[in-house]
């Protein structure tokens, strides 16, 4: 049974809600595992992403580019070249 005393005691508020993990929600507010990853699933619908928490929400870098000018003409390089196809019937 969930008990909102202890998230008023917790002074967890709707801006905190999204924040707490199953860990949070099981040893600081008592919840047994299920019913926890009920509500962590139900907010996360409802908030319209798997996660918000701070940690997730962290972009990740682009993976690196081999080939910067994009002119295919570094020695070494096999990143395929944006040029259309020629009219010979040769490739590249």
């Amino acid at each position: 049974m969930l008990k909102w005393s202890n998230f008023r005691d917790q002074s967890i508020d709707g801006a905190g809600l999204p924040l707490l993990t199953e860990e949070h929600l099981t040893n600081s507010l008592g919840m047994k595992l299920g019913p926890a990853l009920k509500l962590r699933s139900m907010l996360a619908k409802k908030l319209g992403g798997p996660c918000p928490c701070a940690l997730c929400s962290v972009p990740t870098p682009p993976p690196a580019r081999t080939n910067s000018s994009g002119s295919g003409s570094s020695k070494g390089d096999t990143t395929p070249t944006n040029r259309p196809p020629s009219n010979d019937g040769s490739i590249g």
